[in-house]
């Protein structure tokens, strides 16, 4: 198992150690959502993914659906919250609920990230969603989960076969966003996109992130990306609208 893999798993059983099992499943629920686990990972996070469930089921029977009410109307920071609770729960249930952080202003990698767990647990009722101006009704069930999605594992391959050998932190930043990039354009998936493409653009992204623009022509001319469209994400435009 490599460092980064098993500094994480230390995490969680710290975590699981102090009775913390919401925030360690949070941390299991997201690297199993990444396209690419090695196996020996894998099967330690499923794991302590069984091991977190059966205290966070018996903390869930015990939702005041006030309380999760009033977090749904509350602040950004309470909506946030109310997505964590009802991500543990039956979201059948909850349909109007779903709806209402769904019309809310909660940032798109929320949306997203509440969309993922409607997929996880295919949900197969139609949701509304107001995006880029247009009217979007989705089912959760029938959109294109990320493993399955080829220019996601192609480019998750991609972030492998360049950085393996070179800087192995390098994947897991390339990793997470495009993580965040998945959960902004939920529902939509990535298959129409070139993975070349996306890798590189989110290559691009992380170098300038960590201040290594200087070796970002290096690294195309390496890696043979001369060719290769630089597209811009929308994760980049929405950095700019914020500016």
């Amino acid at each position: 198992m490599n460092a980064y893999y098993h500094s994480l798993i230390e995490e969680i059983k710290k975590e699981i150690d102090e009775k913390s099992y919401a925030q360690a499943y949070e941390l299991i629920c997201q690297e199993l959502d990444m396209p690419y686990v090695p196996q020996d990972a894998l099967d330690l996070l499923e794991y302590y993914k069984s091991e977190c469930k059966p205290y966070l089921e018996q903390r869930n029977k015990g939702v005041d659906f006030n309380k999760l009410q009033d977090y749904i109307h509350g602040t950004l920071e309470q909506k946030i919250y109310a997505i964590g609770v009802l991500e543990n729960m039956n979201l059948r249930m909850y349909h109007d609920e779903v709806q209402i952080l769904l019309d809310s202003d909660l940032p798109d990698e929320c949306k997203g990230a509440l969309i993922e767990a409607l997929m996880e647990q295919k949900i197969d009722d139609p949701f509304d969603l107001i995006k880029s101006g247009l009217n979007i009704t989705f089912i959760p069930s029938a959109i294109l989960p990320m493993q399955q999605d080829q220019s996601i594992c192609e480019a998750s391959s991609l972030f492998e076969s360049w950085f393996t050998n070179e800087d192995p932190t390098m994947i897991q930043f390339c990793m997470s966003l495009l993580m965040q990039l998945v959960l902004c354009e939920r529902p939509f998936d990535q298959e129409d996109k070139d993975p070349y493409e996306l890798a590189k653009s989110i290559c691009r992204l992380v170098f300038y992130a960590m201040q290594k623009s200087d070796e970002w022509p290096s690294f195309i001319k390496k890696q043979g990306l001369e060719k290769v469209e630089d597209i811009e994400l929308s994760i980049e435009k929405r950095g700019e609208n914020n500016d």
